[in-house]
């Protein structure tokens, strides 16, 4: 990179110009709405789904980005601890702290953007054991 570089942050979207939405329908694709392109394939259909619900601003999509990131980072040590277990050579499988900071993260993350919402109910009260 030469001085007059300016560095490019965070780093160019790369996603197709279209994609499915969810639902199943063709969507065209602004490039400020395509997921980062180092997210696995989960991460990139609930930046898809965040993207066509929400309104999110360019800090706003950067702390998605983090979210999802967190979430990544969660399913890897979800993978990990089925592999290997909790109890790994007699002690706690040090992959429990990074899955359980990872969740924490990812949940403060969609805190902050106010996505962690309950979605409302049509009944008030609380929901009963067969709802």
């Amino acid at each position: 990179m030469t001085p007059d570089e300016k560095p490019s942050f965070p780093p160019p979207l790369r996603a197709p110009v279209a994609t499915r939405s969810p639902l199943g329908r063709v969507v065209k694709l602004l490039p400020a709405e395509q997921p980062p392109g180092h997210l696995g394939v989960e991460q990139k259909r609930m930046w898809l789904a965040y993207m066509d619900g929400w309104s999110i601003d360019h800090a706003g999509r950067q702390l998605l980005c983090l979210a999802l990131e967190a979430h990544q980072r969660m399913r890897q040590a979800q993978r990990a601890l089925k592999r290997d277990g909790l109890v790994l050579k007699g002690r706690l499988n040090p992959v429990v702290i990074v899955e359980r900071d990872s969740r924490l993260a990812m949940l403060k993350a969609l805190r902050q953007l106010g996505l962690d919402l309950e979605p409302l109910h049509d009944r008030s009260g609380r929901l009963g054991k067969g709802a």
